[in-house]
């Protein structure tokens, strides 16, 4: 399997249809392989993302708790 870690598309790029075409490119290298399935993550506030990803296959099958913590400057 895979795991696709981070995709963004700059802020002045995005609604082009750019998100999807980085995906399709990079679904289409990984058919000639062995992996049989992808996973990423994406912010559940990401409804341009989750509809992407949705059209292309990609199925709900966790929620996770994400943390961050401010680390103090000296």
């Amino acid at each position: 399997s895979v795991e696709l870690v981070y995709l963004g598309i700059a802020s002045n790029a995005r609604g082009m249809g750019l998100g999807r075409r980085v995906l399709d490119y990079g679904i289409s290298r990984l058919q000639g392989l062995d992996a049989r399935e992808i996973t990423c993550a994406v912010d559940t506030r990401n409804t341009p993302a989750i509809a992407v990803y949705e059209s292309l296959g990609f199925q709900r099958f966790d929620s996770r708790i994400g943390y961050v913590a401010p680390i103090p400057l000296r």
